[in-house]
Order: structure tokens, then C-alpha cells, then sequence
């Protein structure tokens, strides 16, 4: 039996109508979308994890893979190279270290102090060093100008005492450590009370050295006119005459010339020290005399000018108001 039609009647704008609805739609969620993007701050969506897995990378078939020299420095062992003082000299510097491949942190205590011990330079130097770091560096400063005035103070000490003992050989050319304490009392008023350190004792040996050094630098001058006098024919007054000034030129430096050129029988003693020392020398030369002219210097000839007044340049007068007398007993 054919099929019984439909009672219901499709209007003719009902398809249109269905696919108005449909792009409606479609605008509808496109809105969506984009207000959806907006609010999440535009964020783009994130790539899908199968498309990385299908990224290839090429490497270049030329590509060098060997190590630059640069990089192999980092690479080696260390290596420790000996401890010398060329190496060491320089180790403040950076620089050098790296230069020298140098690692103090690789040696031992006992090697780097083995090497120190030595080398004594560079433990004065670490001395130093170490006690300028326990200084406050406020006080840094302070200090090193004392030790500069110390120092000074030292240098103009030991001046004077030199000078002092230019007078002394005037007056007495054997001394002994009674004369030398008292100058240096004098001298170094430090050490007045403490004449038996080392400082005393060593500047009581260099007192000594030094009047011998005046003796010797005395008779060499003497023997050398003494070879020349001895052919001249001439009589001992006459060769010597007013050279004694220049004779004990050195020793006349020290002294106040206004105040000496007053003292004329000093003048008489002093030439004739010179004149019975030259005749000594000449004796010993010409083999008359066996005894040295040293020896008659210092131990026989002091009595004629123990007694001289010798005022000292410096004002000080430490020699001249010493009794020599009681000294030398």
C-alpha cells in the first residue's frame, strides 16, 4: 500500500531559517572565544607535545671538536714547581701566580718553613708585615714618624760621640772602659743605667776600634814624613814647624777654634806631642829603635797633653770636663 502522506506541512522558508540559526551559533562561540582569549591576557596556546617531538637539529658535518691550548690549561694536574726566591718574590702579584703555576696551598707547613728558615730576608719580610697588620692603622701612621725621630735621635747620638772622641785622642790616646761609660752617659743619656746591655757594650767596642783608627791614620802620617824627612838633612823642629795643625787636622774639626786659639800653652803641648811622636816614627825607621811607635803613642806620650783644655765645637764639652787622670788609674 502506498504510504499515507504526511498531514504536516514544512514551510518553505524553514531551511533558511535552520541555517541562519546555525552561523548564529557559530558567531555566538567565535565571541566566546575571543572574549575567552582576552580574559586569559591573550596567552598563546601551547604547543602540542607530539609536534616537539618531531623537531630535528642538524649538526654540521665539519663541525671541530678538538680542545683549544686555552682549554687544556684548566685540564692538567697541578704541577708544584720549587720554592725559590725568584718565584716567591712576586707572589702579591696575580699575575705572577698564574704565570708560574704557583700554589702555596699545595706544600706543607713544614716545606714552606724549611724554605723560610732559609732565606732570611724574606722572614724579616713576613715579620714585618705580620707586625704591621697587628698595628691599628690609626696608630700606623704615629709610629712610623717615632721611629723616623728615633732614629735621628740616633744618628745625632752617634755623632756626637764620634766627635767626642776626635777630642779624647787630644788629650789621651790610651782609654778604657771608665772613659768610654762616661762619654757614652753623656752621649746616650738612654743607657746611662744601663751600661751593661748589648747596646752599651757594642757602642763601647766601636769607641775602641774607633781610637785605633785615629792611632793608625796618626803614625801612617808620620811615617810617610818621616821617609822624606830622613833624607832632608833637616832638624826635627824644623821639618815639623806649624804642620801639627794639619797633622791633627782631623781632631781640630771637633774642636772650638775662638776658644782654642785662646789657649797658647795648649798649642805648645799639642806641638810637642806631634814632635815626640814624629821622632819615635823616625827612630823606628832608621832601625835605632825597636819599640813600635804605637806603643810609644799610647803608653808614654799621654802625660803631655792629658791635662789640655779641649772645648768641643758642639758645646757639649763631655771631654773636656772629664778627669782623665782617675779614669786611666
Amino acid at each position: 500500500m502506498p504510504p499515507k502522506k504526511s498531514n504536516q506541512k514544512i514551510l518553505p522558508n524553514a531551511q533558511n531559517t535552520s541555517k541562519e540559526c546555525e552561523s548564529n551559533s557559530k558567531r555566538t562561540s567565535n565571541v566566546e572565544d575571543e572574549e575567552t582569549v582576552k580574559k586569559r591576557g591573550s596567552k598563546k596556546p601551547r604547543p602540542n607535545a607530539a609536534e616537539n617531538s618531531t623537531v630535528k637539529i642538524t649538526v654540521p658535518e665539519d663541525l671541530d671538536y678538538s680542545v683549544s691550548e686555552e682549554s687544556d690549561v684548566g685540564l692538567e694536574e697541578d704541577k708544584l714547581i720549587p720554592l725559590n726566591p725568584d718565584n716567591i718574590i712576586n707572589l702579591e702579584e696575580k699575575s705572577e701566580i698564574k704565570k708560574n703555576n704557583i700554589n702555596l696551598e699545595s706544600y706543607s707547613e713544614f716545606q714552606i718553613a724549611n724554605f723560610v728558615a732559609d732565606h732570611l730576608s724574606i722572614l724579616k719580610l713576613a715579620n714585618v708585615l705580620r707586625d704591621s697588620k697587628e698595628t691599628p692603622a690609626g696608630n700606623s701612621v704615629n709610629e712610623s714618624l717615632n721611629i723616623q725621630n728615633e732614629k735621628k735621635t740616633m744618628d745625632k747620638n752617634k755623632k756626637l760621640l764620634i766627635q767626642e772622641l776626635k777630642l779624647l785622642f787630644l788629650r789621651c790616646r790610651i782609654a778604657n772602659s771608665h772613659i768610654f761609660n762616661s762619654i757614652i752617659s753623656a752621649t746616650h743619656p738612654h743607657l746611662r743605667t744601663e751600661l751593661y746591655r748589648d747596646k752599651a757594650k757594642e757602642l763601647r767596642r766601636e769607641c775602641g776600634l774607633k781610637m785605633s783608627d785615629f792611632r793608625f791614620k796618626f803614625i801612617a802620617t808620620l811615617t810617610e814624613m818621616a821617609r822624606t824627612f830622613i833624607d832632608s838633612g833637616e832638624k826635627v823642629e824644623d821639618f815639623i814647624g806649624d804642620s801639627w795643625r794639619n797633622i791633627l787636622g782631623l781632631h781640630l774639626k771637633a774642636i772650638n777654634k775662638t776658644k782654642f786659639e785662646a789657649m797658647k800653652e795648649d798649642h805648645k803641648r799639642l806641638r810637642n806631642f806631634v814632635l815626640e811622636s814624629f821622632k819615635a816614627v823616625v827612630d823606628y825607621e832608621q832601625k835605632k829603635s825597636t819599640i813600635s811607635p804605637k806603643n810609644v803613642i799610647k803608653d808614654t806620650l799621654n802625660h803631655i797633653t792629658i791635662n789640655i783644655k779641649v772645648p768641643s765645637s758642639s758645646g757639649h764639652d763631655i771631654v773636656n770636663n772629664l778627669n782623665i787622670e782617675d779614669l786611666i788609674k
